[in-house]
């Protein structure tokens, strides 16, 4: 019988076979993973779900986005490109996102089960939204598709 390692465990055990293959980009970001994962341990004075980890990693990828942003606009090739490297290496810890499709039934069956007419509803809906996405939806582009459904 096989156990199924905790993100955490996996993170770790990436970053072990990393340091074996020398692989020093991922190393890297995995310690600065690992120590932001600590970090909120810390904080909370207790093991973190699966759920928060994921939502630490989350906001790296959201921090890393928003540099790649700034540095394609200074036109510093070299610092988008490692920042594109670190992203990939986030990006494969993360569940794969709904698709355009699936967030847009999603925002739909939102819609529906609130009963939302105008734009007044959006403060409902986006909450109900975001919990049946269960953490797989882009909120950014969930809300703009309610915009434009209730719009």
């Amino acid at each position: 019988m096989k156990i199924k390692m905790t993100l955490t465990e996996t993170i770790k055990s990436n970053m072990h076979q990393a340091m074996k293959e020398r692989e020093k980009d991922k190393v890297r970001v995995l310690r600065s993973l690992i120590s932001k994962i600590k970090g909120k341990q810390i904080e909370k004075g207790g093991s973190l779900s699966e759920v928060e980890e994921l939502n630490i990693i989350k906001n790296s990828v959201k921090q890393i986005k928003e540099s790649i942003l700034i540095y394609k606009k200074a036109n510093r090739v070299e610092l988008v490109e490692k920042e594109s490297t670190e992203l990939s290496i986030l990006e494969s810890y993360l569940p794969k996102m709904l698709t355009h499709q699936e967030t847009k039934d999603l925002v739909s069956l939102a819609i529906k089960e609130t009963g939302a007419k105008s734009m007044s509803d959006l403060g409902k809906v986006m909450p109900v939204i975001m919990k049946l996405g269960g953490g797989l939806i882009d909120g950014k582009k969930a809300n703009i598709m309610l915009r434009e459904l209730l719009g």
